[in-house]
């Protein structure tokens, strides 16, 4: 199984249990542009391409009401949301920032947070513990009752010191938590902060690893108060 075109038509055979589609000579060339010698399969050509196309969310104006938001994991280009006329700018002045959908975030394996702010006050150091400690803090002292600050964010917590399993001890309140992965932490973090009525706004980057989302791409997650 492989890449032998036809001269006018190929036929893509997908396994010996699949299917076989046929294709126009200028998309078959299309697809051997981007295969890895002896490596790569049509079918894993593919496949790729399906994964480009549902890591990223199409543009409102481009599908049916009902399809949009669609694609798993969606992250949208700068200045494709009605509410974003232009790019937004990064931590560091540039203007190649995507805004993530706080709603259905991406993997954020293999991610550093650039800066970071809650109701518009800096949280240092910018990072996603940080940022889940200090809004657990608001959360706290805000609603006073531990059993419904679980529910909001479904993060782990006791009440008093507990130093095993994983949890970390936050004095202000007296409370343990449990560590968490990025992406957990960032979805209680939008959970808690959408409860209190908060501004947030997080930018950050994936690393430039292979096991990363989007390698070297920077992102933002921002939530307007309420």
């Amino acid at each position: 199984m492989g890449f032998s075109p036809h001269p006018t038509e190929c036929a893509l055979g997908l396994g010996r249990a699949g299917f076989q589609i046929t294709v126009e000579q200028a998309t078959f060339e299309r697809l051997q542009s981007h295969a890895k010698p002896l490596v790569d399969t049509p079918d894993s050509v593919v496949n790729r391409a399906l994964d480009a196309l549902e890591g990223l969310a199409l543009e409102p104006d481009d599908c049916p009401a009902d399809t949009k938001r669609e694609f798993a994991d969606a992250v949208v280009y700068p200045g494709r949301l009605p509410d974003l006329k232009h790019p937004s700018a990064a931590a560091d002045g540039s203007s190649e920032v995507w805004v993530v959908d706080p709603n259905r975030l991406p993997d954020l394996k293999h991610t550093k947070v650039l800066a970071a702010s809650i109701g518009e006050r800096p949280v240092t150091p910018a990072n996603w513990n940080s940022l889940l400690r200090a809004l657990l803090v608001k959360a706290m002292k805000h609603f006073g009752n531990l059993g419904h600050v679980k529910r909001l964010c479904a993060i782990h917590l006791v009440p008093g010191v507990k130093d095993d399993e994983g949890y970390k001890y936050l004095a202000e309140i007296r409370i343990s938590y449990q560590g968490v992965s990025a992406k957990v932490a960032a979805n209680a973090v939008v959970a808690l902060a959408q409860a209190l009525g908060l501004s947030l706004q997080v930018d950050f980057q994936w690393r430039r690893k292979e096991q990363a989302y989007w390698p070297g791409q920077r992102a933002r997650l921002q939530l307007p108060s309420s």
